[in-house]
């Protein structure tokens, strides 16, 4: 594995950790604005009530977004954890570009999806709530923009394998262009 390809490794292994910590706060989120749901509804506050349900629904959505990414990412480790062995650099290629592109999923709709459950949260004037989807949205962007710098990083690594000109010969063998035609003698 190229030491480049070992630091994307590094890279989506430390933010699949920071992906599984903004799970934590939004699955607490999804209990407490359902608990002030049910509350809301208990007093006959349904605007309130709904302002909540809806806010609960895109936090729920939003958890399973951030899984969906923290699976994705993981994947993308388990397709470049084999190159540190693989001597064939076309292999080493296509593998880079299968993880590029699970990578292009991206958080952007968790991004939105938190900006609108926040927005109804503000109507509702719940600052606790308000509080831990404003750090929440604040660490998932950080965490975006880790993951657009490893994409970019992962595109050097793929431009770099594909423009080395180093093919894969008989039995792994790697060969140069000028060594395809055969040995060389050099008497």
């Amino acid at each position: 594995m190229t030491d480049r390809a070992h630091e994307i490794e590094e890279a989506l292994t430390f933010l699949a950790s920071a992906i599984r910590e903004h799970l934590t706060p939004t699955e607490r989120a999804v209990v407490t604005a359902g608990n002030k749901a049910l509350h809301a509804l208990e007093h006959g506050w349904d605007g309130l009530n709904q302002g909540y349900e809806t806010a609960a629904e895109y936090l729920t959505e939003t958890a399973g977004e951030l899984q969906g990414v923290q699976d994705q990412i993981n994947s993308c480790i388990e397709i470049l954890h084999p190159i540190r062995d693989d001597a064939g650099l076309r292999a080493a290629t296509e593998r880079l570009r299968t993880a590029a592109g699970a990578l292009e999923a991206g958080l952007d709709g968790i991004l939105t999806r938190l900006d609108e459950a926040l927005t109804l949260l503000e109507t509702t004037g719940e600052e606790h709530l308000i509080g831990i989807l404003q750090d929440l949205l604040e660490q998932v962007q950080e965490s975006a923009e880790a993951l657009a710098t490893v994409g970019q990083d992962l595109a050097a690594e793929i431009e770099e394998a594909s423009g080395s000109g180093i093919e894969e010969g008989p039995l792994g063998t790697r060969t140069s262009p000028d060594q395809r035609d055969g040995p060389q003698d050099f008497t």
